[in-house]
């Protein structure tokens, strides 16, 4: 016990000799930056951020506050520009607030999972762009009801470079039969169920997979399970998918929210980075997302393609 405390306090002294050395921006030791213990309600930076819009997150009690005072205006025909709390809306005043909403729209058929979450409680707010985001971030954060501040990430599509069809190639009868699926490809997935085919990569090593095929013994999926895809758009017709993919029975393709859950024409997903319906335009806009939802939720035994690793529902949000 001894040994061990002296080996702590050793520890704790070096910790506090690096700690004294350390500089500011300004490279002046011994000296470190104020904080007025806002930081700790900020999420992420302006670096990235879009102009013009926050996420914030108040407590309980204000949610409540907010909700009535945001719910009065817009049953009135307006736009919300007003949360009910003084220090808030004082802010709100000197920054040209365009618009004060629930992040997550109500959804009658959700809401009670969604309030126990607490996701009611996240605002989005959003005003000039050329006001200082920095400064209004923490003049949000300097309001007591306000748990939370967080800059809104732009989100940029990456190329995954050009996207190559699989080739027809000999069938490697030990991988299917190992499991008496028919999938084309199964014996090109060798992260599935790895036999050690030097034709797919000569550094192969037998069972370096995720033994898809012991999984699959026990289950093969459950068609109940909705997974979403947080990626690019996923081609909800694709001849391998189309089978598994979730479908929004309650809405309509018309340009309108048909369900009242908040996003229109949400048949399959929503563009949630332009806030609009999914669309495909080019494979480069379903690539990758498509390729995520493979490994979901590809279908099984049906003759063609790849398999998945669970037999689930997939669903796009991208």
């Amino acid at each position: 016990m001894t040994k061990m405390r002296t080996f702590w306090s050793l520890l704790l002294a070096a910790a506090v000799l690096a700690g004294s050395c350390a500089k500011d921006e300004l490279g002046q030791a011994g000296e470190t930056a104020p904080d007025d213990g806002l930081s700790a309600k900020l999420v992420f930076s302006a670096d990235n951020a879009r102009q013009g819009e926050l996420l914030v997150c108040f407590s309980s009690d204000a949610a409540e506050r907010i909700e009535s005072a945001v719910g009065a205006m817009t049953r009135a025909g307006g736009i919300a520009t007003r949360s009910g709390i003084g220090d808030f809306d004082a802010v709100l005043d000197g920054i040209g607030v365009k618009t004060l909403r629930r992040l997550f729209p109500v959804d009658s058929r959700h809401e009670e999972r969604t309030r126990a979450a607490g996701l009611h409680r996240w605002y989005f707010v959003g005003f000039d762009t050329d006001a200082d985001l920095d400064f209004v971030a923490r003049q949000m954060a300097a309001v007591a009801e306000v748990s939370k501040v967080e800059f809104n990430q732009q989100l940029r599509h990456v190329a995954c470079g050009e996207v190559v069809p699989l080739t027809e190639s000999p069938v490697v009868a030990p991988t299917r039969a190992a499991v008496q699926f028919d999938d084309p490809y199964l014996e090109r997935q060798w992260h599935y169920i790895n036999t050690g085919n030097t034709t797919l990569y000569d550094g192969i090593k037998v069972g370096a997979d995720v033994n898809c095929a012991e999984a699959w013994r026990l289950c093969t999926g459950d068609p109940r399970v909705v997974v979403a895809v947080l990626d690019n758009c996923v081609q909800w017709d694709h001849p391998d998918l189309a089978a598994n993919m979730w479908v929004n029975s309650d809405e309509t393709l018309n340009g309108a929210d048909s369900d009242g859950n908040g996003y229109a024409d949400d048949i399959h997903g929503y563009n949630f980075v332009d806030d609009k319906e999914l669309t495909i335009s080019t494979i480069k806009d379903a690539d990758h997302g498509t390729h995520v939802a493979g490994t979901v939720a590809a279908v099984n035994n049906n003759g063609r393609g790849v398999c998945g690793v669970p037999e689930v529902r997939a669903t796009t949000t991208a």
